[in-house]
């Protein structure tokens, strides 16, 4: 199955085997973790969550494969890192302790790998979908958060 693309994966399982071989704790989210389930059709970009004591590492590890791009300003979300990079033509966005302003509360995404799935070599770890439903309801993306609450009540009937 293509991620988003031949490039697209081929990074996805560069980044992965990196990570894997520096031991980075991460997991694969957003529209890039709806993708690998079939419940939409492409991705746009590579999402990543790192475990907050692995940041450091991955932001020396990424600033020597890819490019820093500028992140874009936002008031929906307070993550405590936030790093935009482009690695040979395919943006990848380098998360932790990723966190959504919920009117006067905020709301932390949980770091917890779900699933493992194999492409060759390379583990694909990916994250929550029922979290991830949750984020998107938070983030006001209602359509997308249905998309995965519709297929979790179908996987589980």
């Amino acid at each position: 199955m293509m991620l988003g693309g031949k490039m697209m994966e081929k990074t996805l399982i560069k980044l992965c085997n990196l990570f894997d071989d520096h031991n980075i704790r991460f997991g694969i989210g957003a529209s890039l973790l709806l993708k690998s389930y079939g419940i939409v059709d492409k991705a746009s970009d590579i999402d990543l969550i790192v475990h907050i004591d692995d940041v450091k590492h991955v932001q020396e590890l990424m600033d020597k494969m890819g490019v820093v791009q500028k992140s874009s300003d936002t008031t929906l979300y307070f993550s405590e890192v936030f790093l935009e990079y482009n690695v040979e033509g395919v943006d990848v966005d380098i998360m932790s302790n990723f966190t959504i302003k919920t009117g006067e509360d905020f709301y932390v995404y949980p770091f917890c790998v779900e699933e493992i799935q194999r492409r060759g070599e390379a583990q694909l770890p990916y994250l929550s979908l029922r979290e991830w439903e949750k984020a998107y309801r938070l983030m006001g993306r209602i359509w997308k958060a249905d998309l995965v609450l519709d297929y979790l009540e179908k996987r589980n009937s």
